[in-house]
């Protein structure tokens, strides 16, 4: 009986000795490492993205902030040199009309910026350089009160040195040669007349009055009780001969009565062609004696005035 124990209890040694062994020996197979999950991130890595509603919240906080700031502090446009174009204006390409033709065109109320002011243009007056700014073109215009309404004084800006305009500049065959003279005006006539007092000498209420300018008779005066009228002449004539053939005539109307034209001073004789002559177009004034007759005519009944006189004419 004593015997069965005991051998009964070394095999439940032997069998504990076993198990015990077993599972704490090393096994041999190289262990596999784990393969993470395809739908979650590494452990090593850091996702970047932000929840959508993170975003959303972002954002928004940003666009009020901006708007906050551009509450406070509105941002105030540059402004600078600036024209108001005050009628249509052409635009040339230098300063002047003789650059011709121009080269681009401004409607009212268009808004251009100056760059150069030039003072004296082709052929005159104030210019100003300006830029278009919805096209970026550059151009003149004049820069008259009139046609440019500016927030600055253009003579403040610099002046631009241009090519004067082919038109200002003479061609080369109208350059007269170094040995070229100009033609010397020729002396005047002398001339004298017969009736020095110039007058009708009729002894009644209507009278007038001869006006010469060197010997020659130029203007005819009404008088009526000795006072220059006009009202109630209709027209004056005036009558030039020489060799028994009328050589000049004029009707005049206006109160001054010119025997050459003219509102005062009358006229006298023309120079043309380089020589004297009665009237544009007309006979050469040359020496000898000439039968000067002038008639006042009324529109009231009076009976005409007449005035006669030989002018002597000396070379």
């Amino acid at each position: 009986m004593k015997t069965k124990s005991y051998f009964r209890w070394m095999i439940f040694v032997l069998i504990f000795v076993t198990l015990f062994a077993s599972c704490t020996l090393p096994s041999n197979r190289p262990e596999e490492p784990l393969q993470p999950d395809a739908t979650e991130p590494l452990p090593s890595e850091e996702s970047t993205e932000v929840p959508t509603t993170q975003l959303t919240a972002t954002a928004t906080k940003s666009e009020q902030a901006t708007l906050e700031q551009a509450t406070e502090s509105p941002v105030i446009p540059a402004t600078g040199p600036s024209c108001t174009v005050r009628q249509d204006l052409n635009v040339r390409s230098g300063p002047g009309t003789a650059y011709d033709p121009p080269v681009d065109a401004l409607l009212t109320n268009s808004e251009v910026v100056p760059i150069a002011y030039n003072p004296v243009g082709y052929p005159g007056g104030g210019w100003v350089q300006v830029e278009n700014a919805a096209g970026r073109k550059l151009g003149w215009v004049s820069a008259g009160s009139d046609y440019v309404s500016c927030n600055i004084d253009l003579t403040t800006l610099p002046s631009v040195n241009v090519v004067p305009p082919p038109s200002a500049t003479p061609p080369p065959s109208a350059t007269p040669p170094p040995s070229a003279v100009p033609p010397q005006a020729p002396n005047r006539p002398s001339a004298q007349t017969s009736n020095p007092r110039g007058d009708c000498d009729l002894g009644n209420q209507y009278d007038c009055q001869v006006v010469y300018s060197e010997g020659v008779p130029v203007q005819f005066i009404v008088l009526k009780d000795g006072q220059i009228i006009s009202e109630g002449v209709e027209f004056v004539e005036f009558e030039v001969r020489y060799n028994g053939a009328t050589i000049y005539s004029h009707t005049e109307e206006t109160s001054a009565y010119c025997m050459f034209g003219g509102d005062g001073p009358c006229s006298s004789w023309v120079l043309e062609d380089n020589v004297y002559k009665w009237g544009s177009g007309g006979a050469v004034v040359q020496a000898g004696e000439y039968p000067v007759r002038i008639q006042a005519r009324f529109s009231i009944g009076v009976s005409d005035l007449r005035w006669n006189a030989i002018v002597t004419v000396s070379p």
